[in-house]
């Protein structure tokens, strides 16, 4: 048998090999997918721009590599992050959701474009309501316990 180009040393080489990304892919795209590419990115980035002065370097760090790993909304990783980066990728996603509406044509996608971006914003408003709640049980645990000092 023949060893594969990607091999790694110390692994077995006949096990199945990692998956391509999907940047490399060889397939051609349209001037119009590209269009739309790069609106989705330049807002993306505008996004990214706001919020990454309000980030730490941690914080920062785990952004990139959450978008540079690829991994979706929803997923285990997502779920680990901390509310402030669930909230900007989810707004990054509701934004390309938009664009992506804006630019359909196929009235299946289309539903399926608005159905995305409606438990996008669902999500979106859970996260806002858990960080609410978690901020009115600190305040009410700190209010008790000035309450208890105080006698």
């Amino acid at each position: 048998m023949k060893i594969p180009k990607n091999y790694i040393p110390g692994t077995n080489p006949y096990k199945s090999l990692p998956k391509k990304p999907i940047i490399e892919s060889t397939k051609k795209i349209s001037k119009k997918q590209e269009q739309i590419n790069a609106e989705i990115m330049n807002s993306q980035e505008k996004i990214l721009k706001l919020y990454m002065r309000r980030l730490q370097k941690k914080e920062q760090m785990m952004l990139q590599t959450f978008i540079v790993e690829g991994h979706k909304v929803g997923s285990k990783i997502f779920n680990n992050l901390p509310k402030t980066l669930k909230e900007i990728i989810t707004i990054m996603n509701i934004e390309s959701f938009k664009i992506l509406l804006k630019n359909t044509k196929n009235p299946i996608k289309k539903l399926y474009i608005k159905f995305s971006s409606w438990t996008l914003n669902k999500l979106l408003k859970s996260i806002d309501n858990s960080s609410i709640k978690q901020d009115k049980k600190t305040s009410i645990k700190n209010t008790q316990k000035q309450k208890t000092k105080n006698k």
